[in-house]
């Protein structure tokens, strides 16, 4: 179903998929009827997903899923969906607590986020999307520890590369980055399960790439990702201790946006840098309005709305 959606950008064909399943084995209807709303959710029809759910009985997995469909619209059916988890032996399962700690931000009460969160936290110390939901939940409540844990000060960075050896200036560097990533999207469409809206995004890492183009890139931001580990030696100790002297990729890929595409709020819970680099960028980008723009600090709106973003970053070639 995600093959059909990425290459055609046709929602009914991809959702028929999951109907034709479902015809074919009566037995499997719960886990394709969770599929099926996992899929609706992220082709932003939430009601839809909602409804294809709960239009059956749910196991564990289905009121989970229910649950976080739920979130953004009506967190207080979140809650019982959560509510009946709880009554089973896994009501205290990791996806679960993670849950129950978003419900608790997403109906306003921090303190009970905080509540559920705290003991993860100690569980897993440099899980970032952990770190992220503290803070904020640390926000919401007025809490000035949320600064300690977000300062973009010193935490965030804006650097130009170099042209690599091979190319006489940036610019001509960059055209012949674009014309090769060009080449690898392949697929019309976003992808199920990621932040990207209204564009495509390429599947292999771009780390173990052979093309010589895509090489001459990672040779030419690795003194940049170097110079800013450097400077995050003055970051909050969270970051900084993980200061090694070296690092590596935990992911890699080129997103191409269409008009009006975008990411929704994220975080990168396995990375602890990330970095959006911008091989091309249109016009409108130098707009005002910030359009475009990278932003630091809004939650996704189902996790919590009324907290805007902190700090601004204008896109631009290299």
């Amino acid at each position: 179903a995600q093959l059909v959606w990425m290459r055609d950008g046709d929602k009914a064909a991809a959702v028929a998929v999951f109907d034709a399943a479902i015809a074919l084995d009566g037995q499997a209807a719960m886990a394709v009827r969770t599929f099926k709303a996992r899929m609706l959710d992220y082709l932003d029809d939430p009601t839809a997903a909602y409804q294809t759910l709960t239009s059956g009985p749910l196991d564990v997995v289905g009121h989970l899923t229910a649950a976080q469909i739920a979130m953004a619209q009506a967190p207080e059916v979140s809650v019982q969906h959560l509510k009946t988890i709880a009554k089973g032996e896994v009501g205290s399962a990791w996806p679960v607590r993670l849950t129950t700690a978003e419900c608790m931000i997403a109906i306003g009460e921090p303190a009970r986020a905080l509540s559920v969160l705290m003991p993860m936290r100690a569980e897993k110390p440099l899980d970032q999307y952990l770190v992220a939901l503290e803070a904020t939940a640390l926000r919401q409540s007025g809490d000035p520890r949320y600064h300690e844990i977000y300062d973009y000060d010193r935490a965030t960075g804006v650097d130009t590369i170099q042209a690599p050896p091979g190319w006489g200036n940036l610019p001509d560097f960059l055209s012949d980055l674009a014309s090769t990533l060009t080449g690898l999207h392949k697929l019309k469409t976003h992808p199920v399960g990621q932040s990207l809206r209204g564009g495509s995004q390429t599947t292999a890492p771009l780390a173990r790439s052979d093309d010589p183009v895509i090489r001459a890139f990672f040779t030419a931001i690795d003194p940049v990702i170097r110079s800013h580990i450097e400077r995050l030696r003055q970051a909050p100790e969270l970051i900084r201790s993980r200061i090694t002297g070296n690092y590596d990729f935990a992911g890699s890929w080129s997103v191409w946006l269409r008009p009006n595409g975008f990411h929704a709020s994220h975080v990168h819970p396995q990375g602890w840098i990330s970095s959006a680099f911008y091989v091309d960028v249109p016009a409108v980008s130098a707009g005002d309005d910030r359009q475009g723009w990278l932003k630091f600090g809004e939650p996704p709106p189902q996790l919590c709305t009324g907290l805007p973003a902190e700090r601004f970053v204008q896109p631009r070639p290299g």
